[in-house]
């Protein structure tokens, strides 16, 4: 392959033969337009692949959408018997707590808990102020007054 196949003509429009640096340049020009039609290529394919799957993500979705309303319509129905809530209990308005109940337990602070209660049950009543993973174990930061001790 000769240079003039590669760079165009080896004559400038007035007649004179190109210089190398002229020669240089427009290979520096020939190179960067196929590099740019080669990217504009990549991303037209992009763009045809990512508006593919997009359409594809909207048919699935259509698809859930009709399943779904397709159960609503049946479970609204009257020609089925009502549902039972087996969770009634766990939900709704609750009396307030306000030690109307008193169980007769003898509470200890925390502060006066030691070793020589090892072997023994002891009830004591605090609120978990924060709780960490130590190791295996998890600690629980506890209070059981209404300040902080000093």
């Amino acid at each position: 392959m000769l240079a003039r196949d590669l760079f165009g003509p080896s004559a400038s429009e007035d007649g004179k033969p190109l210089s190398k640096n002229e020669i240089k340049k427009r290979a520096k020009d020939a190179e960067k337009a196929a590099k740019a039609a080669r990217r504009a290529a990549i991303e037209a394919e992009e763009a045809r692949v990512k508006a593919l799957k997009d359409s594809q993500v909207r048919r699935r979705r259509r698809r859930r959408s009709r399943r779904r309303g397709w159960a609503r319509v049946s479970a609204d129905s009257s020609c089925l018997p009502p549902r039972q809530d087996s969770a009634s209990q766990n939900y709704g308005k609750l009396p307030l707590h306000q030690s109307a109940e008193k169980d007769g337990r003898e509470r200890t602070l925390l502060k006066n808990i030691s070793a020589k209660n090892h072997g023994e049950t002891v009830y004591f009543r605090a609120r978990v102020t924060n709780t960490r993973a130590q190791g295996a174990a998890p600690l629980l930061a506890s209070r059981d007054s209404r300040r902080t001790p000093s």
